[in-house]
């Protein structure tokens, strides 16, 4: 497993060559440790698989992932808390078998009507691909949580070739060209070969780009 990044996060400054904002030190004082450490525990628990993940997060958090789509259109998709802390604790030794860790960068706290948004940039070592991440902590009860987590990512198209395409089953395609497809496959050719590839070993993003190939679109 990959060690994961030393994190420092404090709020109102932004972790970069950046300059704090005169008030950081006046406003860090309203906020006790257990939310200005929030980002780092988040990373560090999800670094390590650990299913006490979950518990960083409210059953009342709202996730959203929004996905832009190469023709510019945009989908958001919603989970709420308690639905995904039920998924995290199932999920994580499967992300662990996958080697699915991440590193953040550019991260930024700031208050946000008595709560704290903090923003960075993560990057997939598993995808190889950076996106957005944002978390919105509050107070609920006498703790401090998530109580939003929010992602981007860029969604794939299926009619141009595929620089590099790597299954779940470990298996690594360069210069893929989708020659037809179905419900539960893709066919097509790359570098060294060709042949079928089950849905099922397609990364989540290409699963969601045949979907949405499969889709009938609607007529203006």
């Amino acid at each position: 497993m990959k060690v994961l990044k030393t994190l420092v996060v404090l709020p109102l400054l932004v972790i970069c060559a950046c300059r704090p904002s005169a008030e950081a030190p006046k406003k860090a004082l309203e906020y006790p440790e257990e939310a200005t450490e929030m980002f780092n525990r988040y990373a560090a628990l999800q670094a390590k698989f650990d299913p006490a993940l979950a518990e960083l997060f409210a059953d009342d958090a709202v996730i959203r992932h929004t996905r832009r789509y190469p023709d510019q259109t945009t989908r958001e998709m919603t989970m709420p808390g308690k639905a995904y802390k039920e998924a995290i604790r199932k999920t994580v030794e499967t992300a662990k078998a996958r080697g699915d860790t991440n590193t953040y960068q550019g991260i930024l706290s700031k208050v946000e009507d008595g709560k704290l948004r903090f923003t960075a940039v993560r990057y997939s070592d598993l995808k190889r691909n950076y996106t957005p991440i944002s978390l919105l902590v509050a107070k609920r009860g006498d703790r401090w949580l998530i109580v939003e987590e929010h992602t981007h990512s860029e969604g794939v198209a299926l009619d141009s070739r595929i620089p590099e395409l790597k299954l779940l089953d470990g298996r690594v395609l360069k210069g893929v060209w989708v020659m037809s497809y179905g419900p539960d496959h893709i066919s097509g050719r790359w570098q060294g070969g060709g042949g079928t590839i089950p849905a099922a070993q397609l990364p989540e993003e290409y699963r969601d780009a045949l979907a949405r190939a499969l889709t009938p679109k609607e007529k203006k």
